[in-house]
């Protein structure tokens, strides 16, 4: 990524291949009990003004809403092409390899059960769907978590990470 490229009012940087790359995680804290709180990260480069932060219920809502919210806010500024990189392996499989069985099976998995987060992928598909009809392409890629890439750390320890914080806060006043 050595370009930088401007799409609406900001800079990216893309790929040779033209992709902004865009980093995103959700964390979480007490994930599947009463006092589970998530927050999600979205990372474009060292003080983007698009580099976000916010925060929900568990960890995998941090995960759809931070690569929704990514995908939000570049379709915004007119970008044609975005490379997606999660730590979560779930959110990738599931878009690059389950997400059409799950929708012709009116959202059941092989076993017949519900699949779980069903309203979050129904949140993220329509987004991925509006946007290949806009000739706008996603990749969607893994990225190991805390292996020193810059754009997953900051996605993780500094915006994801406070989106739990700040989901806390408003529990702790009730």
């Amino acid at each position: 990524m050595t370009e930088l490229e401007k799409y609406g009012i900001y800079n990216f940087h893309q790929d040779e291949d033209g992709f902004v790359y865009v980093y995103t995680d959700g964390s979480w804290e007490g994930n599947g009990t009463a006092a589970a709180c998530a927050g999600l990260g979205v990372y474009f480069g060292e003080g983007h003004a698009l580099n976000a932060v916010s925060g929900r219920a568990t960890n995998n809502c941090g995960e759809f809403l931070a690569a929704a919210l990514a995908i939000r806010l570049t379709k915004q500024q007119g970008i044609k092409r975005l490379t997606v990189n999660t730590d979560s392996k779930f959110l990738v499989n599931s878009i690059n390899k389950w997400l059409p069985g799950w929708k012709r099976n009116a959202w059941k998995l092989s076993t017949g059960k519900p699949v779980k987060n069903q309203v979050d992928f129904e949140e993220l598909d329509p987004l991925d769907q509006e946007l290949a009809e806009k000739s706008i392409k996603i990749k969607w890629n893994h990225a190991d978590a805390h292996c020193v890439i810059l754009g997953n750390e900051r996605a993780d320890a500094g915006d994801a990470r406070e989106g739990s914080a700040i989901f806390r806060r408003p529990k702790a006043n009730r």
